[in-house]
């Protein structure tokens, strides 16, 4: 990544999520009720979450349908899923890809790479 970024984490809700929410749990919420009925997002830096998941990211990560979960941290990002063949580890590398692709422009500009700190 070209920033340094807080830990974030992108994932499907699944049932447990789902039910914890409808108890009062709750992770980030963002404008679109399609990506809060879809995805859980979990952040320590609720303004990064928010610079990091644009219209833009929000509609890939709805487009993408796939099971893969995302997370970043510093430099690095992360996609998983559950088990996968050899075969498949190069379409994950490819949705890795396509994820750094959808990271907005301003994530850089807000979290440079290099700074521990964020205003």
């Amino acid at each position: 990544m070209d920033a340094e970024c807080p830990h974030l984490a992108v994932e499907h809700e699944g049932v447990l999520s789902s039910l914890a929410r409808h108890l009062g749990f709750h992770d980030i919420e963002f404008e679109s009720e399609e990506f809060n009925k879809a995805f859980k997002v979990h952040c320590d830096d609720k303004r990064f979450a928010y610079a990091m998941l644009d219209a833009r990211m929000m509609q890939w990560l709805i487009d993408e349908g796939g099971v893969a979960r995302y997370e970043v941290a510093g430099p690095l990002a992360l996609c998983y899923t559950d088990r996968v063949s050899p075969e498949e580890y190069e379409n994950l590398l490819e949705v890795l890809r396509r994820f750094k692709d959808h990271v907005p422009t301003v994530v850089a500009s807000l979290y440079p790479r290099g700074k521990e700190a964020h205003a």
